[in-house]
């Protein structure tokens, strides 16, 4: 299964697409594809990273930080605040959160995952509104 955010600019949709389209043609309907409207990139990292830095252990560790860049530090966060709240209106997180524990409960129990199977898992589990903004698909053939 691979979850592909409709902004992100690291990993960009339409490759996640061809990365799906490649595993389907080798061995038929082995990769689900899940796209995320206006999703961004989400890693499995659970802190802020830029550039693969944590900003929060370079932050620590950088009290100096303050003194150079003065109210930067605060503006930066701000920043990523308003970006956050952007990016959980798509109910991204929710929803990547929700299709790994599906993902990893079939996997363990040996069974097939379909994009059928998994979206229905997903609208069971997630609030309404989000239903809409996640698309599955068998790399991007329906």
């Amino acid at each position: 299964m691979l979850l592909a955010g409709g902004w992100d600019l690291i990993a960009p949709a339409k490759k996640v697409k061809e990365i799906s389209k490649v595993a389907n043609s080798n061995m038929k309907d082995s990769s689900v594809l899940v796209t995320i409207a206006r999703g961004l990139h989400t890693g499995f990292e659970d802190q802020i990273t830029l550039f693969s830095l944590p900003i929060s252990s370079v932050l620590k560790g950088a009290d100096l930080a303050k003194v150079f860049f003065g109210f930067a530090d605060i503006t930066l966060f701000k920043i990523l605040g308003l970006l956050g709240t952007l990016r959980t209106k798509t109910g991204q997180i929710d929803g990547s959160s929700i299709l790994m524990s599906y993902f990893l409960s079939q996997m363990t129990a040996g069974q097939n995952i379909t994009p059928k199977k998994a979206e229905q898992y997903l609208d069971d589990n997630i609030t309404d509104r989000f239903e809409d903004k996640f698309v599955f698909t068998y790399g991007g053939e329906n």
